[in-house]
């Protein structure tokens, strides 16, 4: 019989897009994500693509309880090699990442979301003043749309002085 039109089951497929390392990592060598985790299309009628490592621990070890992450023993995202997967907790990922010193905490302007330079933060905090003798109102409202930021976030910067590293 022909394969002609035939559709391939997701093992199949997952398999026809793996390289194994000499680690033993099977090596998701189609598209990966932002995070480098390997995504395919879960199968015929639905366009719902899932992460790879999630759909091998399903395919070879079953089905993954609620809420539970698939963990790589290898640290290794594009891979999906059953025997590296096991299943855990957000916590357990949590502590896995930072006993394998993981976990990368970014502050001030090298975190993705600031919005200030340590320079802008630092001229906000000296072009900000009260606008009334005694203290009364200020230029909060132009600082805030000079920078972009909320008259809170320039308040906090200002009166709390909470952000000194940057």
């Amino acid at each position: 019989m022909s394969t002609y039109g035939k559709r391939k089951g997701l093992e199949e497929r997952l398999l026809d897009k793996r390289n194994i390392t000499s680690s033993g990592c099977w090596e998701f060598t189609g598209w990966v994500n932002n995070k480098g985790y390997g995504m395919i299309g879960k199968g015929p009628g639905t366009r719902k693509l899932v992460l790879c490592h999630r759909a091998s621990y399903e395919i070879y070890k079953g089905p993954i309880p609620e809420g539970m992450f698939v963990l790589h023993s290898c640290d290794n995202p594009p891979c999906f090699n059953p025997e590296h997967l096991s299943v855990g907790t957000h916590k357990d990922n949590m502590t896995d990442m930072a006993v394998k010193g993981r976990k990368v905490v970014l502050k001030g302007e090298a975190s993705g979301n600031a919005k200030l330079t340590k320079e802008q933060v630092k001229e906000i905090r000296s072009l900000h003043k009260p606008t009334h003798p005694g203290g009364r109102g200020s230029n909060t409202a132009i600082l805030a749309t000079k920078y972009g930021i909320s008259k809170q976030y320039v308040l906090q910067l200002v009166k709390n002085d909470w952000r000194k590293d940057g």
